[in-house]
């Protein structure tokens, strides 16, 4: 809010830094390991941008489909969630440390946000499909890496996520009929 002093707080220093990478319980050599953390934050902070986008897009969305997109939007975002849920969790199986911070997760996301202001339904779905196929994209290279470490649990949760992207991808491009541009 403009005009309010934002109160300092202070939080000391964390018990454990987010670039420690802790020994896993899984028996994965610590090579392959640091090899998949990048990609799996990188996921991970890309589902929090895609999240905010699908619930900007469940709040703002008019006009004759509103019902049907209001609710497909709600789906998608919880979708997202449950993904970015399940890297993170990965991540901290793996001994690794999650980005949490908004500034952060901004940083490490290979999707770029839409900015403020209402766009018209074509457009949203327009911008979400870019994403979800940017998404699908990254998602590939990384599977064919795990699968490359022998790392058959990082695979499967990645495997799972592009199957639910290309279902968001597909029903997105549905919406749009003849103005899903392919590349």
């Amino acid at each position: 809010m403009q005009g309010v002093e934002k109160l300092p707080q202070v939080f000391g220093e964390p018990a454990r830094p987010r670039t420690e990478v802790r020994m896993n319980t899984v028996g994965l050599p610590r090579p392959v390991v640091e090899q998949l953390l990048p990609h799996l934050d990188a996921f991970q902070a890309s589902l929090w941008v895609l999240y905010h986008q699908y619930h900007k897009h469940h709040w703002l969305v008019e006009g004759e489909t509103y019902t049907e997109l209001h609710r497909f939007f709600q789906e998608c975002y919880e979708q997202v969630h449950e993904s970015l849920d399940r890297i993170a969790e990965r991540i901290t199986l793996l001994g690794g440390v999650p980005t949490c911070h908004p500034e952060e997760l901004i940083k490490r996301s290979f999707l770029t946000h839409e900015p403020e202001g209402v766009y018209a339904v074509e457009a949203m779905l327009q911008h979400d499909l870019r994403a979800e196929r940017e998404l699908c994209i990254q998602l590939r290279g990384s599977i064919a890496l795990a699968l490359e470490l022998n790392e058959h649990g990082t695979r499967r949760l990645l495997e799972d996520v592009l199957q639910a992207a290309e279902a968001r991808a597909t029903q997105l491009a549905h919406f749009l009929g003849d103005h899903a541009a392919t590349e």
